[in-house]
């Protein structure tokens, strides 16, 4: 019984996943101060769905900023699992910026996780 209980509880483990990047304005210089971005992973390069989503305060430095996605724990092994992934900010109250781009290998390897013999 506790085999089961323990193997249910880790298929979807929470996880938080650091994203770092700059923000530049239509001019190339660099947003400063906060800012409102939301961002969502999508199953496809354009179109598809949003598997996640996040709205979150970051703080800009030049435009440079970095926060931890899935803070909340919202984000799981289970969305990371879903290959491929794409990610689309948008900051503030302005269209998403495109392209959306891939997620890499790094994070999926949360899914390590929930790994069965």
């Amino acid at each position: 019984m506790l085999t089961l209980l323990l193997s249910s509880l880790a298929h979807a483990v929470p996880v938080n996943m650091n994203h770092q990047g700059r923000l530049l304005d239509t001019n190339g210089a660099g947003l400063q101060g906060t800012q409102y971005l939301t961002v969502k992973l999508f199953d496809a390069e354009t179109a598809g769905t949003v598997v996640w989503s996040e709205a979150i305060v970051i703080e800009c430095t030049d435009g440079y900023y970095s926060t931890d996605l899935g803070e909340d724990g919202s984000l799981d092994s289970e969305t990371l699992e879903q290959y491929p992934l794409y990610m689309e900010l948008t900051v503030g109250s302005n269209a998403p910026m495109e392209p959306r781009h891939p997620v890499g290998a790094v994070p999926f390897s949360v899914i390590s996780e929930v790994a069965e013999s």
